[in-house]
């Protein structure tokens, strides 16, 4: 009875065994893949690296103007942007400033946005009225 009954048992063995082998390596290579991805989210890459202040708070057209800066109105809202001695203004033409800035102008207005309707301006893309 004992013949019947070794060959059964080495079976199960060996598979438990595959089992276990099966899971170690799956475990192991999800453990790599995981770690491989944290590792690729987290370097900077040339193609994606933009700065924070390059990302766009607020496209639209200039509708009013006040002592710090002015609003915007995009295609949802309005936004007030406030503008300093440090904001860039860019024109076709160049590097401009603020008296390019006119009602009517389309913008695309680059910096920190606090809240949905305000933008603490570092650069301002201008495209002449039509």
């Amino acid at each position: 009875m004992s013949a019947s009954t070794e060959p059964t048992a080495v079976v199960k063995m060996l598979r438990v065994a595959g089992v276990l082998a099966l899971v170690v390596v799956q475990g192991a290579g999800a453990l790599t893949f995981g770690l491989l991805a944290y590792y690729h989210y987290r370097q900077p890459s040339a193609r994606t690296a933009v700065a924070e202040d390059e990302l766009p708070a607020a496209i639209g057209t200039v509708t009013l103007f006040g002592d710090a800066g002015f609003t915007v109105m995009t295609p949802v809202e309005s936004v007030d942007v406030q503008v300093d001695e440090r904001t860039i203004v860019i024109t076709e033409a160049g590097t401009g400033g603020l008296s390019d800035l006119r009602p009517g102008a389309t913008v695309v207005v680059s910096g920190h946005a606090h809240g949905r309707h305000l933008v603490r301006a570092t650069s301002i893309h201008v495209s002449p009225a039509p």
